[in-house]
């Protein structure tokens, strides 16, 4: 069951195609959509009515980290729904040391080299290129073809725009935002928003906590 009748939403449903898994149906909060159709699968309520599909498993299938968080503590405070994770088949991982948390979603062409860490609700999109000992904490979204250099560290709820580049070593604090194609060469400070080449602040954004 897909969470979210949205364009990454699609992606994830062509990602099951891909794995041979059966897709239910799509659960969104929007109204207009109910009892419709998207993506030629059926619309089959509200995030809130995940409960009537307990024998599914569920992926979050929204882009933004903040709304991602917001969306699966929901669930979670109405019981203890089952979070799939998918990783495409053309994806490059070491899966004997790389460690991946639930209902993290790696898509096509991603690259994961050693020992690699991957927290819960991880939106890993494609062509990404992931260095050495990175770690990567939950909630964090990476835009197609982000490249991370070894040792950096990106802390919860992060979101890293398209084609941005981040330096070996780096920490990417809680809540930053980089903007797409910028590159980063030193530390984020949280809920900072850089943008650039080389990357400056630019604004702050909300508490990713809020």
């Amino acid at each position: 069951m897909i969470v979210g009748a949205s364009g990454f939403g699609k992606e994830v449903a062509w990602l099951c195609k891909r794995l041979g898994r059966t897709v239910l149906g799509f659960l969104d909060d929007n109204p207009k959509l109910k009892d419709g159709s998207f993506y030629e699968l059926p619309v089959l309520g509200s995030t809130s009515d995940w409960h009537q599909y307990e024998e599914c498993e569920f992926v979050v299938a929204i882009g933004a980290p903040r709304v991602r968080k917001k969306i699966v503590e929901s669930m979670r405070k109405l019981g203890k729904p089952q979070f799939a994770t998918l990783i495409d088949p053309s994806a490059q991982i070491d899966c004997d040391v790389t460690v991946i948390g639930e209902g993290t979603v790696i898509c096509s062409g991603a690259v994961c080299t050693a020992d690699v860490k991957i927290g819960t609700h991880v939106v890993i999109n494609k062509l990404c290129s992931i260095g050495h000992d990175v770690n990567i904490c939950d909630y964090v979204t990476l835009a197609p073809m982000v490249m991370l250099g070894g040792h950096v560290e990106v802390q919860s709820g992060v979101e890293v725009g398209a084609s941005a580049a981040v330096r070996q070593g780096c920490t990417l604090s809680v809540g930053s935002m980089i903007g797409m194609g910028s590159v980063v060469l030193k530390d984020t400070q949280v809920n900072e928003v850089v943008l650039g080449n080389p990357a400056k602040h630019y604004k702050w954004t909300e508490d990713f906590y809020a």
